[in-house]
């Protein structure tokens, strides 16, 4: 939170599936050539970001056990 708590910015993060992805080619500039097909799921994060003196990252809510920011080794 900022000072006084004040949140900045509130977005959600919205989830997706790739059922497929393949490599096509390389760009002129080294990036790939990608053909995906995606889904869009009907889930999502909701980010929380204000000004600090430091990075924090906190998880709240239920969340899904063993996924998110703390199946990803950050303690939530």
């Amino acid at each position: 939170m900022a000072e006084g708590g004040a949140v900045l910015v509130r977005l959600e993060a919205h989830a997706k599936l790739t059922l497929s992805l393949r490599v096509t080619g390389v760009r002129a500039d080294g990036y790939h050539l990608l053909d995906a097909e995606m889904v869009s799921l009907d889930l999502a994060d909701t980010l929380e970001i204000s000004a600090g003196d430091a990075l924090e990252v906190v998880m709240a809510g239920g969340g899904v056990a063993g996924g998110g920011v703390a199946g990803a080794g950050v303690a939530g």
